[in-house]
């Protein structure tokens, strides 16, 4: 497969980027976390304005369709307002999320867990951010996934791809 080397795929991922992927060193991952803080506070605060108006359709005995979230036909205004307001804080909640991927950050849950590629002894892991941390302070393999995450240590082991 291109941008890995090894014997085969069931060996570790040897940091060979691939194009347009990004990795972080220590550094860079933290030059997030303000933004990181502020789109996650965002995103909480859209999704309960979200289970708001979710509850309030189902009190009136509307059950929305989550894929569509279209009222309907000849639906009350206030239950189409609803409807409409649900939709763009929706949209608020994916487009907020699509711009951390576009930097690099990839999205383990809209509560405010995230994880960002780096290099590590020659190989790529994951730096770890959850919600409420300062900074990232843990790492794991790609495989491993929260409950294998690590202290950092020694930050300056973990290489970026932009100032390399």
């Amino acid at each position: 497969m291109a941008g890995y080397v090894g014997d085969s795929m069931s060996n570790d991922l040897y940091a060979v980027a691939r194009p347009g992927e990004r990795y972080f060193s220590v550094a860079e991952a933290n030059a997030l976390v303000p933004l990181l803080q502020r789109t996650f506070e965002d995103v909480r605060t859209a999704r309960a304005a979200m289970r708001g108006h979710l509850s309030a359709l189902r009190q009136s005995g509307d059950e929305p369709d989550p894929l569509t979230l279209e009222p309907a036909e000849g639906a009350a205004p206030d239950v189409v307002a609803r409807y409409r307001d649900l939709r763009d804080l929706r949209d608020q909640v994916l487009d907020r999320l699509r711009q951390l991927s576009e930097l690099g950050v990839e999205i383990k849950g809209a509560d405010g867990l995230c994880d960002v590629r780096s290099r590590f002894q020659g190989r790529i892991v994951y730096l770890c951010w959850q919600a409420g941390e300062e900074q990232f302070a843990s790492w794991h393999e790609l495989d491993a996934g929260f409950v294998g995450r690590q202290p950092i240590g020694d930050a300056s082991a973990f290489e970026g791809s932009l100032l390399n």
